[in-house]
């Protein structure tokens, strides 16, 4: 164990042991060469120097909005600090664990408990499409941010698929999470699905599950429904089938388990809308003029009722008409049901929510609210197809503010739902869709077609123009419609614009 003060590689200054076990230890540290910023130090006891840095070097690449970043790896030498292990250094993530909500607040609603597991098994898809296998998902390892974002902490006993043995460290994982391929090897992406449902077991239990030995000995799994009135037996037949002890028996992966979460969350009937009905904007690139705010981003809307959109040449924004150029990609937006993940403490209820409230939900995309009520549309001015104004209602809805990402739009791609993008570069980089240092960028190269495919997938449906301007154009506190998403003056470091020369834009 290190003491506190002891300085790694003359730059990772300990501050308190905040974790560990016989494997390892965990702790809070100050990045010396970085303004004291704090940062998470992993010891790994053990384990070849060669694959942990080869492993190492893998997780270092990693870029996902549910995980830390790896940001440094090293092996120290005993004689120096009096340890000879492995480190990896990543970021700090405020917040609480699962562990320590539940006991808290005791067992979640299913609710609750599947916002936080979707966005983690989004995680866990992930990582192994890029070959890594957590093999420690456990409640101590998922943090909930203040902001109400789920993240999966502790790379400690990861390992590269196809390879012997793990990052820094020889283990079985944990009691009660471990799979049985722990004890005997042989772990795969299916040791993961097992604590997945392991740890929403928990979650929705308060209690942690038999460990694998205990199961094969005759201690049975205690029924998930007689602990916890909310929740459904599909959801306790998923957990059931997550933590079967035959792996074959399982999800087969995260994506197959992820399915069958979504299936829980979503609406059982589309009768009327709620304002759970959320928008994810699929970029719209549009030639010559205003690819809209950076502020507001995706300008775009969904819910009620109306006639979807269907694949115009021509967008209504804030009372003027904009064609699209023929030459530049044409993407639309689409809408996506999801349930919004809990905050970290027990909310006082409101009727609704407050106009502009910002929430994360699960896919872990922050969304703002628009409140139902009339709006003025179109203009007496400008292009004939905007005219004349009048005014409309529209009930109240959800909007991204940021338009769909390459990450989220590829989970679409990886479940076979979607198709890739017709091009994986862009006009400014050789290689952008797929590549890890644009995963938060949006997605491009995106037909109205491919769109509604994802639509398809998630359920759900187009939106209306009116709903689209009405996000774009209202200000909400004056009752007033304003000409550009952000005011009523033209500010080209708010949006993608071209000219006959340039074309640029500020993605995030």
């Amino acid at each position: 164990m290190l003491n506190i003060g002891t300085v790694l590689q003359n730059r990772y200054q300990i501050l308190q042991r905040i974790g560990g076990g016989g494997m390892g230890d965990v702790y809070l540290a100050y990045d010396l060469r970085l303004g004291n910023q704090q940062v998470v130090v992993k010891e790994n006891r053990g384990g070849d120097p060669q694959l942990f840095y080869s492993e190492a070097a893998i997780l270092a690449t990693l870029r996902h909005p549910n995980l830390p970043r790896v940001i440094d790896h090293f092996v120290e030498p005993s004689s120096s600090v009096g340890t000879g292990a492995q480190y990896l250094v990543m970021d700090y993530i405020a917040g609480q664990n699962l562990e320590q909500i539940v006991q808290a607040r005791g067992a979640l609603t299913e609710h609750d408990a599947l916002a936080w597991m979707l966005q983690i098994l989004d995680a866990v898809r992930y990582l192994h499409v890029n070959r890594i296998i957590h093999r420690d998902i456990k409640p101590q390892n998922i943090i909930i941010t203040p902001d109400g974002r789920a993240m999966l902490v502790d790379f400690g006993i990861a390992k590269v698929m196809g390879q012997g043995t793990q990052t820094g460290a020889r283990g079985f994982g944990s009691p009660g999470y471990a799979s049985p391929e722990h004890y005997t090897g042989g772990t795969d992406e299916r040791s993961d699905v097992y604590a997945l449902g392991a740890t929403l077991y928990f979650a929705l239990t308060g209690a942690e599950p038999p460990s694998v030995p205990e199961r094969a000995g005759g201690v049975p799994l205690a029924s998930i429904r007689q602990r916890n009135a909310s929740a459904s037996a599909k959801t306790e037949n998923a957990v059931v089938r997550a933590m079967e002890l035959r792996k074959d028996q399982r999800f087969q992966n995260a994506p197959e388990m992820e399915w069958a979460m979504r299936a829980m969350v979503a609406p059982t009937t589309r009768a009327s809308a709620t304002p759970n009905q959320l928008l994810v904007g699929i970029g719209v690139a549009i030639g010559a003029l205003v690819l809209f705010s950076v502020i507001t981003l995706a300008v775009l809307v969904a819910r009620g009722g109306g006639v979807p959109a269907g694949s115009p040449t021509t967008v209504s924004v804030a009372g003027a008409t904009v064609t699209r150029a023929p030459s530049l990609p044409t993407q639309k937006s689409i809408v996506i049901t999801v349930t919004p993940v809990p905050p970290t403490t027990t909310p006082t209820e409101t009727a609704t929510p407050r106009s502009g409230e910002t929430r994360i939900f699960t896919d872990g995309a922050p969304m703002v609210y628009v409140p139902a009520g009339e709006f003025t549309m179109g203009s007496d001015s400008g292009f004939k197809d905007n005219k004349p104004s009048h005014t409309i209602y529209l009930d109240a809805f959800w909007i991204d503010m940021y338009e769909t990402t390459n990450s989220l739009y590829k989970h679409c791609v990886d479940m076979q739902a979607c198709q890739q993008p017709r091009s994986t570069g862009s006009l400014t980089r050789k290689s952008y869709y797929g590549n890890f240092q644009f995963e938060n960028y949006p997605v491009i190269y995106v037909s109205w077609y491919d769109a509604k495919a994802y639509c398809d997938w998630a359920g759900e449906r187009l939106p209306t123009e009116a709903e689209w301007e009405k996000a774009a154009s209202w200000d909400e506190s004056t009752k007033t419609k304003r000409t550009f998403p952000w005011g009523n003056t033209f500010d080209p470091n708010r949006v993608n614009f071209s000219d006959s020369t340039v074309f640029c834009g500020h993605l995030r």
